[in-house]
Formats: C-alpha cells, sequence, structure tokens
C-alpha cells in the first residue's frame, strides 16, 4: 500500500506570507470599491455638463449659419457705402424753364426755384441739371451673439495616497515580522549548538 504524501507543516513566516497576501486582496478590495464610486460620482458631476454640451454644439451651428449670413449682408452694405463714397450725388432731374426767380425744378411734384433756394440735399451744376446728395447707408443690424461654451466641472483626481500608505504599512509589517522569526530561529539554532559544549565542561 502506497504511503500517504506527508503534508509540509506550515511555518510561522508562510503563515506571515499567508497573512500578507490576505491583506494585500483586502487593500486592492477596498481600493477597488473607493475607485468604483469615485468614477460613479464623475459620471454625475459630468452627465448636466454633457447635455450643456450638446445643446452647446446645436446653439453653435445656428450661430455660425447667422453669423455667415451677417458678413454677407455686411460685405454688401460696404460696398454700398464704397459706391456712395465714389458717386455722392444723383441725378433726378433737369430744368423745366426759367423765370424772374432764375431756373425752376420739380422735387417731389413741387416747384422751386435755383435762386429761391432749393430743398436741403439738392444741388445743380453747369448744365443746370438737378443732383440729389445720396446719404450714408446705415447698418442697424445687430452682430449675432455666439452661444457661451459651458465650463467643465471640477472632477479632481482620484486619492492613492491612502492605500499606497496601507500597503507599504502592511508590506514593512510582512518584512519586518519574517526578519524577527528569522532572528528568533537563528537564536534558538546558536542555543542548541552550544548546549553539549556546556555539558562536557
Amino acid at each position: 500500500m502506497a504511503k500517504k504524501p506527508r503534508l509540509r507543516r506550515m511555518t510561522d513566516i508562510d503563515r506571515l506570507a499567508d497573512q500578507y497576501k490576505k491583506n494585500v486582496e483586502a487593500i486592492t478590495g477596498e481600493y477597488q470599491q473607493s475607485f468604483g464610486a469615485f468614477q460613479t460620482e464623475q459620471t454625475r458631476k459630468m452627465e448636466p455638463y454633457n447635455v450643456a454640451a450638446e445643446q452647446y454644439k446645436t446653439a453653435m451651428g445656428e450661430y455660425e449659419k447667422q453669423a455667415a449670413g451677417y458678413k454677407e449682408r455686411l460685405a454688401a452694405h460696404q460696398k454700398a457705402i464704397e459706391d456712395v463714397q465714389a458717386n455722392p450725388r444723383q441725378l433726378v432731374g433737369r430744368t423745366i424753364g426759367g423765370g424772374k426767380r432764375g431756373f425752376m425744378y420739380e422735387i417731389e411734384g413741387q416747384r422751386y426755384s435755383e435762386r429761391a433756394g432749393l430743398p436741403e440735399g439738392y444741388s445743380v451744376d453747369a448744365n443746370q441739371n438737378l443732383y440729389k446728395d445720396r446719404p450714408i447707408p446705415k447698418f442697424a443690424e445687430k452682430a449675432p451673439m455666439a452661444p457661451t461654451a459651458p465650463t467643465m466641472p471640477e472632477l479632481g483626481e482620484f486619492d492613492v495616497s491612502t492605500f499606497q500608505a496601507k500597503r507599504g504599512e502592511a508590506e514593512t509589517t510582512f518584512k519586518r515580522e519574517v526578519a524577527e522569526r528569522k532572528a528568533a530561529r537563528l537564536g534558538a539554532v546558536g542555543r542548541r549548538a552550544t548546549r553539549p559544549m556546556l555539558q562536557e565542561s
């Protein structure tokens, strides 16, 4: 009948190593649980921001369309100003006859004499042609306002220092206790080795 293999007896150092392993696993479990809670909180904080970011994206697209239209109208207005500056007067009529008061002109259904005075903004040239000053066009449209970008929430960083300290403490304790067990075992071996010599004397 085959002999059953003898089970190796667990030494103090084996027990310390096993306990150290359990401690590390417990610390790792705490870390994972705490980090999971941290990630959940981060997600909760980010939810309003993500909604606002989508709204901002939509609003920004609309703003860009409005801004493009505004830019086109502003460019057209600038061209109109340049045209007025190049041609400040517009021919609106000619003399309809002369008289004691000088040449007569019809303006908006009424007759005016050059000598008596023409309405403001009207003038004549040497050929008695009637001109009206062209007003500088005004641009009253306001530029579209860009939407305000949402502010990223303060998320902070996950603090690993507590877990690093716990792990470091567990490792230090394990090494110290292993060293103590080894020192005690060496001391015991030394005492056994000196006993026969004491007995012989």
